[in-house]
């Protein structure tokens, strides 16, 4: 017979052991198989997500709070022969008047036809008070086709919220429209330009209705561009054309012609010019002037006041000569209006606008250097800047204005001067002056103005353009398509992440298939002892084993990767039901790759195929005598126990009791990593104390009569491997389950301590308009009685919190008052750079060193998950003017309620994002009986603003669950893992007793009944079981102590139970009914043998 049909005929005649060997192989590749489908399924979906939100659009222009022409990307289209389509992008509050049903921060877009053009879908053509909304934004509202609801939309305009002297108006502009259609995700229902697989709000509607209703005439702040097969079309390809192709409107500014002084002006609709800009057109070689035209309160001088006037500073040249600081030139009209000379004091009442608007008054004095004539020689109206509610009213009463106007103080000469002059400055000082005490983060000038020199309006225009580039002021195309791709493809790694989740079961399986080999190799030593005996050598007994179990191993590995496609099916539906707080979307799909289905396979032949290599190996190092007569202990060497068990024994659980001690009692506050560490210790040693006594139970030289249970605990010592590795599996299991259970929210004390995840505010509040006014100085007495407001400045991004399973580059960056937050001792930090004060860590955000590069703090989980960079590590962002930003992460904080953002100092944030006017995010710090009043004021008095208001423990909560859920998982699949051990546990017993059926047999001749004998194997086998429970309970009760003190303890207390219980009655019954099975077998043949 040759050796491939006897591996065959043992294939057959062995079927019912190898079918045992088959299943664990089967178990363990179908869940290691499981586990990365589900990583590419998640892969998949997230890039479909892409295309969805996408459509064909591969590159995005968008300018923020600037506005470009519509026509520049038909402009661009035409030159690119490319699709493109101009989208006018707000935020809204959409509000079903039936239901009072509302959905904030909803999104609403601008188009037109064009825009379907970029999915290759019919247009929808859309009347005036018509939208199309998406899917998920009519089931939260309740809408259908033909229904009305109520949009508000974000009152965006040309000038910055914060500029001086602009008018607060109404946050919102109210629109109602009828539903024309409601579209699904994949006819872009879904359109988003940020990277996150959780859809959003959508509103369509009119791209002209729209820009009417805001008033800003034929411009957008989107541009999309299609994806082009031409490789030259690059993103800076793409910037270099935008470049070629825009004009000055695109850019924001205003051209014109000063006849009288024959000069070109220079307006910016935003009234201050950008200090990029002002860069940009003085280096035109055109001889210029730069004018800065400010409102001053007051001018006063000998004890009269003229209120309200203003006042220009510029180059102009008086007497031939330049102002000195402190000199002022005024008109005729406020001379006569003040009584002032030549030589006289002049003194300048002012306003200077901080953060949230809040109002400096200051002062400056002047020695009159000359008197000029009201009106004449250029020194007119025109150098009055746009300021919306000033320049187009009819009279001083009329102003509308962010300063406080006190009327009363205007008189009959104020208002014919203004019917006369308008907006003529009466008084002008030094440019240099002027910048000294008016220049704010907007720019420092309203106005430059340039000789014509034989230029005309074209050619200088062209001269502009020559000097000023799109990314001067921030402007830029990105290739919003290759990032959304790269964020898909490397966010949240589900495949690692569920193999590290099913890695119980994984080595559950494995473990399980090497028993079963093992007790298969057990049952066949008499075999492998006559294959050894007609002459086979070692290596060829080895070979024969090995390619027998081939054939099984392979079988398994196949039929494994097949059912890892089940099992992939069933966690699938378990993210998207149960475990939804992982993913927050159904729209992941399944996605099989045939590579995967080769990798799994391979991977459970593989590793069936080392248990079976190294489990042969090891039974054929016996003696030929040893297989032949199938004896289970060939010779039993008592040695005592080792010098290493016993030190492993002392050491670990004296370190364990001193790491305890320490933490308890040496420091102010647990250190929840020292009793980890702890409790890791107290089960290693033990493990090892465990080994101990079973060493010390078998070395015992009394001759004294002993009972049963002494009996039983001997015949647990003589396989101690056996023994340990049961005990050592139930205490890592039972370990694991507890303190994956505690972990469960934190380890922190008072959810409402300071230094925990709420930095002990009580709200956390957002709104979809910014709220430009600073909260703390409410006019409403009871909101002022121990309740102070935090506002936060925010620059939008990506969400960088674990709920979104992108990989994010550039986060939501948030203004903070660390000085607040220093004082207030509020949040904690798990890692702060070497330079930073542990004392005082918030501080360090205020320090910006001389290379300029600011210092920042991100969650560190965020930072080590969702942004895969560390401590010390660099982020790069885009000032508004278009310079770069790098950020320098100098910490970590704990788990808090500023996950997902970066935070930053608020005046440094104000330096580089002046236009950001407002707050859209605020902290509330109060106590907690103020809630209801608090949330109810708010309610109440901004619901325009689409303000969201909860509390701070159930934002952090709702990070939380996302923890939560993957332990629950871990749970989950790690007691599956146990409960398969226990199932190990109970081929560890049939093994043994196979080896000892001598010794029961033998048992049974001297006179022992078979339930004594029950008893003595039953005891054996649930000391091993209780002992590892009891090591693995014990030790997570150490590393839980914190969890355990705390009043925030909030473990799943039930369900851990529920899992440890079905572990112990699993075990029990693995050993109650094996054993019971095997005593009703007719075992007195087997003294044949002795």
């Amino acid at each position: 017979m040759s050796i491939t049909k006897f591996i065959l005929r043992s294939l057959w005649y062995f079927k019912k052991q190898h079918l045992a060997i088959l299943l664990g192989t089967i178990l363990s590749t179908a869940i290691l198989t499981g586990a990365l489908i589900i990583g590419d399924s998640v892969n998949y979906s997230l890039n479909q997500i892409v295309g969805k939100r996408l459509g064909n659009a591969a590159y995005a222009l968008m300018t923020g709070d600037r506005f470009v022409r519509k026509e520049l990307a038909d402009v661009l289209g035409d030159y690119l022969k490319l699709k493109t389509t101009a989208i006018l992008s707000v935020e809204g509050i959409s509000i079903n008047p039936e239901t009072n049903a509302r959905v904030n921060k909803s999104f609403v877009y601008g188009i037109d036809d064009s825009f379907w053009s970029l999915s290759n879908l019919e247009p929808i053509p859309l009347a005036n008070s018509e939208a199309i909304i998406s899917s998920n934004l009519a089931q939260k509202l309740m809408l259908n086709v033909g229904d009305q609801f109520l949009l508000r939309v974000e009152n965006v305009d040309f000038i910055p919220l914060n500029s001086p002297f602009i008018e607060e108006e109404q946050a919102s502009v109210a629109l109602r429209l009828t539903v024309k259609e409601i579209v699904e995700a994949e006819k872009m229902g879904r359109f988003s330009l940020k990277s996150n697989q959780v859809a959003p709000n959508n509103v369509f509607v009119s791209n002209s209705f729209l820009s009417d209703r805001l008033e800003l005439g034929a411009f957008v702040n989107t541009i999309l561009v299609e994806d082009s097969e031409d490789k030259l079309v690059t993103t800076d390809f793409l910037n270099k054309k935008l470049g070629e192709l825009w004009t000055i409107a695109d850019a924001g500014l205003i051209l014109k012609d000063i006849q009288e002084t024959n000069q070109f002006e220079i307006l910016s609709k935003r009234i201050f010019m950008d200090e990029s800009i002002d860069e940009s057109l003085s280096s035109l070689d055109l001889k210029n002037e730069k004018i800065l035209t400010y409102l001053v309160n007051s001018l006063r001088s000998n004890g009269k006041t003229t209120p309200y006037s203003f006042v220009t500073a510029a180059s102009f040249l008086f007497n031939n000569e330049q102002l000195k600081e402190n000199e002022i030139v005024v008109n005729s009209w406020l001379a006569k209006d003040l009584g002032i000379s030549v030589s006289d004091t002049l003194t300048l009442d002012y306003f200077t606008i901080g953060s949230l608007r809040t109002l400096i008054e200051k002062s400056a004095s002047f020695v009159v250097k000359q008197i000029v004539e009201t009106g004449k020689n250029g020194l007119d109206n025109s150098l009055m800047p746009a300021f919306p509610g000033l320049a187009d009213a009819n009279s001083c009463s009329d102003w509308e204005t962010s300063i406080p106007i006190d009327l009363t103080l205007i008189q009959d000469e104020d208002e014919d001067y203004w019917n006369k002059f308008r907006g003529t400055p009466k008084a002008y000082i030094s440019l240099e002056k002027g910048a000294e005490l008016w220049k704010s983060s907007f720019g420092t000038y309203t106005a430059m103005r340039f000789n014509k020199q034989n230029v005309d309006a074209k050619g200088f225009e062209s001269q502009v353009l020559a000097q000023l580039k799109p990314m001067d002021i921030g402007m830029q195309f990105i290739p919003v398509r290759e990032q959304g791709s790269q964020a898909a493809n490397n966010g949240v790694g589900f495949g690692e992440l569920f193999l590290s989740l099913s890695f119980f079961v994984i080595l559950a399986g494995i473990l399980l298939t090497a028993l079963l080999y093992s007790l298969n190799a057990e049952s066949r030593k008499s075999e492998s002892g006559l294959l050894s005996a007609f002459g086979f050598t070692r290596k060829q007994v080895l070979k024969i084993q090995f390619f027998e179990s081939f054939f099984i191993a392979l079988l398994g590995g196949i039929l494994g990767a097949f059912m890892g496609v089940l099992y992939n099916y069933g966690i699938m539906q378990g993210i998207q039901s149960i475990w939804s707080d992982i993913v927050r979307t159904n729209d992941l799909v399944v996605f099989i790759k045939p590579s995967t289905i080769l990798m799994g396979a391979f991977s459970g032949l593989i590793i069936a195929l080392l248990v079976v290599y190294f489990v042969a190996r090891k039974k054929l190092k016996v003696t030929l005598v040893y297989l032949l007569k199938n004896s289970s202990f060939p010779k039993l060497r008592i040695k005592k126990t080792k010098f290493w068990v016993k030190i492993s024994t002392f050491t670990s659980l004296g370190g364990s009791l001193l790491l305890l001690i320490y933490s308890i009692f040496g420091v102010t506050d647990m250190n929840p990593g020292l009793l980890m560490m702890a409790g890791a210790l107290f089960m290693f040693g033990g493990i090892a104390l465990s080994k101990w006594v079973l060493s010390k139970s078998l070395n015992g030289s009394s001759i004294k009569p002993f009972g049963i249970k002494m009996l039983a605990l001997k015949n647990a010592a003589l396989n101690q491997g056996r023994s340990i590795a049961v005990i050592a599996l139930l205490a890592l299991g039972s370990f694991t389950i507890l303190i994956t259970g505690a972990n469960r929210k934190t380890f922190y004390d008072l959810d409402n301590s300071n230094a925990s995840g709420t930095g002990g505010y009580l709200h956390w509040a957002e709104s979809t308009m910014p709220i430009l006014k600073d909260l703390n100085e409410l006019e409403h007495e009871e909101m002022k009685s121990g309740i102070s407001f935090v506002q936060f400045h925010n620059l939008e991004g990506d969400d960088a919190s674990c709920l979104n399973l992108n990989l994010v580059n550039k986060p939501q960056l948030l203004g903070v008052n660390s000085a607040a937050f220093d004082q207030k001792q509020a949040f904690s930090f798990a890692q702060l750079s070497e330079d930073v004060d542990t004392e005082h860590p918030w501080l360090a955000l205020k320090e910006v060193p001389d290379d300029g590069i600011i210092p920042a703090y991100v969650d560190l989980t965020v930072l080590t998950w969702g942004l895969k960079k560390k401590v010390g590590d660099t982020l790069l962002y885009l000032s508004e003017s278009g310079e770069p930003l790098s950020l320098v992460i100098k910490g970590g904080l704990n788990s808090s309620i500023f996950q997902g953002n970066v935070l930053i100092e608020d005046e440094l944030f104000r330096k580089h994002y002046p236009s950001i006017g407002g707050s859209k995010i605020m902290l509330i710090d109060a106590p907690a009986d103020k809630q209801k009043e608090i949330e109810d004021y708010l309610s109440d008095n901004f619901t325009d603003f689409g303000i969201e208001i909860g509390l701070t423990t159930d934002r952090l909560a709702e990070f939380n669950s996302v923890t939560n859920t993957y332990l629950t998982v871990f749970m989950v699949l790690g007691g599956l893992g146990v409960l398969i051990g226990t199932i190990g546990l109970g081929i560890v017993l049939l093994r043994n007793l196979l080896d000892r059926r001598h010794e029961i047999a033998l048992m049974q001749a001297l006179g022992f009944n078979k339930s004594t004998i029950l008893k003595i194997i039953f005891f054996e086998n649930f000391v091993l079981l209780v002992t590892g429970l009891v090591i693995g309970v014990l030790a997570a009760f150490i590393g839980i102590l914190p969890s355990l003190l705390s009043s925030a303890f909030d473990i799943s207390g039930g369900f851990v139970f529920f899992i440890l219980a079905a572990v112990f009655i699993s075990g029990v019954a693995w050993i109650y009914f094996p054993a019971r099975f095997s005593l009703n077998r007719y075992l007195i043949q087997s003294l044949a043998g002795e």
